[in-house]
């Protein structure tokens, strides 16, 4: 074995410039592998995986609720409850302008369509929702009074902005019946903190808007997330800017939160590698009391880790960011 090195050293030796050349050729080869290896900043792909800990990350990934993006918009006593609409309805549509490719649908803004279902449900099925003091109250509606004012009430609606949306409902339901039902069907909720103001969920004093996204990726996909908190941050500060503090937002959820632990994890690992080379050259430096010492023992070390790397390219495609520092 001994002899084949020195064989193989003496080739490389007569052939200087051709060497040289492979050499090149060879490190540029391993660059261009490792710079397609795919890093992982999943933390749970530290966990060992055995039978256990294998269900448990399935279900984990399989819960929708640990994927959503909670966003809490909030106005100052001072300001009107248009203003806090108002800033909802830029915050969406901008979100579905410039990032819809991250987003997958935002929950909170109730549509003209679904409020349209709901009275259609309801009013088909009228009978299921009263009662005996409904009916009483049905037979007050049909009264010529009442009917005068309910025409009254409808062609109002229907010379107004909002006729636009509501006059397929009118034509249905003139009298209205159909908001008996909805009262009825508002008290199977679970809870009254909630009122609709504008098609979005208002809280009951009318100072927060919930909204809730669940982006196009899961929470353990960092690389496509980290655009997405990008793109929500630089909103966030442009929304705030624009309305002077009056309404502001906040962010919550597992993605933004993995974001954070993986640029944490970042900054970690070169730190640490950082500080490991500094401290083994200046060790190797004052020990050999000589210059081009460090370089000649790092730069065997630098190409055996870009062949490792590119080698595990090759079988894995991936590897944990984590493990790797």
């Amino acid at each position: 074995m001994g002899n084949w090195f020195f064989k193989v050293y003496q080739l490389l030796l007569k052939n200087k410039i051709g060497s040289a050349l492979l050499l090149l050729l060879v490190l540029f080869g391993l660059v261009f592998l490792v710079s397609k290896i795919r890093f992982e900043e999943d933390i749970s792909k530290l966990i060992p995986i055995n039978s256990e800990n294998q269900d448990l990350q399935k279900v984990m990934k399989t819960v929708n609720f640990t994927d959503k993006i909670i966003v809490t918009i909030q106005r100052n006593d001072a300001t009107e409850v248009n203003e806090l609409t108002q800033y909802a309805t830029e915050f969406v549509d901008s979100l579905q302008t410039h990032s819809s490719q991250y987003i997958k649908n935002i929950r909170g803004k109730v549509k003209d369509d679904d409020l349209l279902r709901t009275m259609n449900f309801v009013y088909e099925n009228l009978p299921l929702f009263l009662d005996k003091e409904d009916y009483r109250t049905i037979a007050k509606k049909l009264q010529k009074d009442s009917i005068a004012n309910a025409t009254e009430a409808n062609y109002r609606t229907l010379i107004s902005p909002s006729g636009i949306v509501s006059k397929d409902m009118i034509l249905k339901d003139p009298l209205g019946l159909s908001f008996i039902g909805l009262k009825k069907l508002r008290q199977l909720g679970v809870t009254d903190d909630f009122v609709l103001k504008d098609g979005f969920l208002v809280s009951k004093d009318k100072k927060n808007i919930l909204l809730f996204i669940t982006p196009k990726f899961s929470s353990s996909e960092t690389s496509e997330n980290s655009r997405f908190a990008k793109d929500l941050y630089a909103l966030q500060n442009s929304m705030n800017q624009k309305y002077s503090g009056k309404v502001s937002c906040e962010y919550f959820g597992a993605a933004l939160i993995a974001v954070a632990n993986a640029q944490q994890i970042k900054r970690d690992i070169q730190f640490t590698v950082g500080i490991a080379l500094t401290l083994l050259i200046l060790v190797f430096i004052v020990f050999y009391r000589k210059l081009y010492v460090p370089i000649i023992l790092f730069v065997p070390t630098i190409f055996g880790g870009l062949l490792a790397v590119a080698l595990l390219y090759l079988l894995r495609g991936e590897i944990s960011a984590i493990s790797l520092g």
